[in-house]
C-alpha cells in the first residue's frame, strides 16, 4: 500500500459524502456499480482488492487510464488532457458561484439567531468550494506542463509494469507471450479527480446548511421575513420537495442510463462499417 493509497483510505468517509447527491443512481443503477468488481481489480490487487473497498471509486478510471496509456493513439491521449481541461474550467465556475452563495448566506441577519452550526455548515461550505477551484487551478497547470503525447503518459502511469496475458481473438485461450503494460498511477487520478469531488462534498454540505437553516429556523419561529406568508414550515417542505424531485429524477436516469451500457457492453452486435469492410475484402 503506497501513500496514495494510504490517503484514499483516509478520505473515503468523506468521499461518500460527495456522492450523496447521486445516491438515486446508485438504487436504480445496476448492482454492480456499487461493488465495482471487474478482472481488471483482480489482476492489479490481487484478492485483496474485495477488503479495500476505498479503491472501488478509482477502479474504473484507472482501467481507463491504463488502457489509454497502454493501447491508445497520441491523438487519443491528447484529446483526453483537453477533456480534462474543459471540465476543470466548468468546476472553476461552479465552484465559484457555489462560494459566492455561501458568503451571501453568511450575511444573512437572522443567521445569528439559530444554532452556531448552521453558520459553520455554511462556512465548511464555502471554504471547500474554494479549495475545489484552488486544486483545479492546480490540476490545470500540471496538466499543462507535459508537452507531448509521450510525458503524458508518463504522468498519467506510476513508473510500475505488470505482466497481462493477452487472449486469442479465436479461442480466447492465453497466448505464449505475455504483455508488459504500464500501469497506470492512483495519485494522478486522485488530482484529476479531487477538484470535482470537493465541489460534490460542497454542495452536499450547503444543501445540508440550508435545510438545517430552515428547520431551526420553523422551530425556533425566527421570522425569515416581513410581510404576510406562508410559515417557515411551508419553505422547509418546499425546499425538501423540490431537492429530492430534482436528485432523484436525475439520479434514476443515470442509473438507468447504467443499465443500458452494461447491456450495450455484453452485445455481441458487429459494427456496420466493420460488415462492409469485411464485404469488401470478400468480394
Amino acid at each position: 500500500m503506497d501513500g496514495s493509497e494510504v490517503f484514499a483510505m483516509l478520505g473515503f468517509p468523506v468521499r461518500i459524502l460527495g456522492r450523496l447527491p447521486l445516491s438515486a443512481r446508485y438504487a436504480f443503477g445496476p448492482p454492480s456499480s456499487l461493488l465495482n468488481t471487474s478482472e481488471y481489480a483482480t489482476q492489479r490487487y490481487g484478492q485483496s482488492y474485495r477488503f479495500r473497498p476505498w479503491l472501488r471509486f478509482d477502479i474504473h478510471e484507472l482501467e481507463k487510464i491504463e488502457r489509454l496509456v497502454n493501447h491508445g493513439s497520441d491523438e487519443e491521449v491528447l484529446k483526453f488532457r483537453q477533456t480534462q481541461l474543459s471540465s476543470g474550467g466548468t468546476t472553476t465556475v461552479v465552484g465559484s458561484l457555489l462560494a459566492a452563495t455561501c458568503a451571501t448566506m453568511l450575511t444573512i441577519d437572522t443567521l445569528s439567531d439559530l444554532q452556531l452550526y448552521v453558520r459553520a455548515l455554511f462556512t465548511i461550505s464555502l471554504t471547500v468550494s474554494l479549495m475545489s477551484v484552488y486544486f483545479t487551478l492546480v490540476q490545470q497547470r500540471e496538466l499543462g506542463l507535459p508537452t507531448s503525447a509521450e510525458t503524458l503518459r508518463r504522468w498519467l502511469c506510476n513508473g510500475h509494469v505488470r505482466r497481462t496475458e493477452d487472449l486469442d481473438d479465436d479461442t480466447h485461450a492465453p497466448l505464449d507471450t505475455p504483455t508488459m503494460i504500464r500501469e497506470s498511477s492512483l495519485a494522478a487520478n486522485i488530482l484529476l479527480q479531487v477538484p470535482f469531488e470537493m465541489l460534490s462534498i460542497a454542495i452536499s454540505v450547503f444543501l445540508a446548511g440550508l435545510a438545517t437553516y430552515l428547520g431551526l429556523a420553523m422551530a425556533e419561529h425566527v421570522q425569515l421575513g416581513n410581510g404576510k406568508g406562508p410559515g417557515n414550515g411551508a419553505y422547509l417542505v418546499a425546499l425538501l420537495i423540490c431537492t429530492a424531485f430534482t436528485l432523484i429524477v436525475f439520479g434514476q436516469a443515470l442509473g438507468q442510463k447504467d443499465r443500458e451500457a452494461l447491456r450495450c457492453s455484453e452485445l455481441d452486435v458487429p459494427r456496420p462499417d466493420r460488415d462492409r469492410a469485411r464485404f469488401t475484402k470478400k468480394g
